[in-house]
């Protein structure tokens, strides 16, 4: 392996010559890509081979390779740096210098020997993502999915830009998808006059509308789908989406919607996107309930029938105590409380027949009459 030198971390280099621009489309990935992402495309000069067993957690990555300047030459000065994908994604060139310098526990940093070759071992939980950087330029970010690789990386005056997209799926009910198209500028320079084209979409297919966060502007149309933005600054991003209209008789099954990326400024890239239309989701059962259902006046089912006033047929009738009246105040059962009523003109208990005599009248009688009797009775026993 070759011996690790330090680097010396100086002001940012100063462009002296035209920015190189490769613009790849439609290209397969290559070992040594990302997996789930887009964009970091090679030039078609150089290939990686991975060698020997597959490691394992726990065990040593080999990475070696190759590292060429801008000018072609080999990059005697550049360092190769070997960690985690993110903060080697996100960081900037001045940064990843900065970095390599730091030469923390979880970085691997191998430096370039006079061929131009490097040689490093790293951990494996550590070894996903390898970059070259030096005062001349920067490498694409290539991805070792920790396993042994043999890489050749070119320099760049500007850290190369990727334009990542995604599309997902369509359910079979959707009639249009959304593409993401998203850039993040982690170089230490503007990017300029970036444009990502629509080259082609499915038959049948079309872009109905773009939605963007202001910065882009977009030309479409039949032949030309084309998203353009005037600069993205350093640490700036740019996120927008196309939608794209789904004809109402696609199959199911996967569509290719072909792209192309370029800029004045940056060598920039970005792959083609598949988007899977869903098949037709199976009916339910019509055996299964329905999740809800709202009773009506006309679709209720009760589980006994709700009684009504023409068809009520009780088991035992309800006994009912019936409302005192005029002509009946005295209460039906002996243990019930009789109500003490207060006597008024159309409201009292009903007095014995009278034949307008006061009440003494008829004691009178009676008595007169018990007389009389009596002294009939006494009378007869005289004769």
């Amino acid at each position: 392996m070759a011996s690790r030198r330090p680097l010396t971390v100086g002001a940012l280099f100063v462009i002296t010559t035209a920015a190189c621009i490769v613009v790849t489309a439609g290209s397969p990935v290559v070992a040594g890509s990302p997996v789930g992402a887009v964009g970091t495309e090679t030039p078609s000069s150089t290939t990686d081979a991975a060698f020997g067993a597959d490691p394992g957690p726990g065990d040593n990555v080999s990475i070696d390779g190759t590292v060429t300047g801008p000018d072609g030459e080999p990059a005697t000065d550049a360092v190769v740096l070997v960690a985690d994908s993110l903060p080697l994604t996100e960081l900037s060139p001045s940064r990843l210098r900065t970095l390599a310098a730091a030469d923390p526990p979880n970085l691997t940093v191998a430096a370039v020997d006079d061929d131009g070759s490097f040689d490093a071992t790293a951990p494996w939980d550590h070894a996903e993502a390898v970059v070259a950087v030096s005062e001349a330029g920067t490498s694409d970010l290539r991805f070792a999915r920790r396993e042994n690789t043999t890489l050749s990386l070119q320099l760049y005056e500007h850290r190369p830009q990727t334009v990542h997209v995604h599309l997902g799926a369509v359910t079979y009910e959707e009639r249009t998808a959304e593409m993401f198209v998203h850039l993040d500028n982690n170089d230490d320079a503007t990017v300029r006059n970036l444009s990502v084209e629509i080259v082609s979409v499915p038959a049948g297919w079309s872009v109905a509308a773009v939605r963007n966060d202001g910065g882009v502007t977009e030309t479409v149309g039949p032949t030309n789908r084309t998203l353009s933005w005037r600069a993205i600054r350093p640490t700036e991003e740019a996120d927008t989406t196309v939608v794209l209209r789904v004809p109402t008789d696609a199959s199911p099954g996967e569509y290719t919607v072909e792209l192309r990326a370029e800029s004045d400024s940056h060598r920039v890239s970005v792959e083609d996107e598949t988007v899977e239309v869903l098949p037709e989701e199976t009916a339910k059962p019509t055996t299964m309930p329905s999740p809800t259902v709202t009773p009506t006046a006309t679709d209720t089912t009760p589980t006994e029938p709700a009684p009504t006033a023409t068809d009520v047929t009780p088991t035992e009738p309800a006994p009912t105590e019936p409302t005192p009246t005029a002509t009946d105040r005295t209460p039906t059962t002996a243990d019930s409380t009789p109500v003490e009523l207060s006597p008024t003109t159309t409201d009292a208990t009903t007095p014995p027949p009278t034949t307008g005599q006061s009440p003494g009248f008829g004691l009178s009688t009676v008595a007169g009459t018990l007389v009389a009797l009596a002294l009939l009775v006494a009378a007869r026993r005289q004769w």
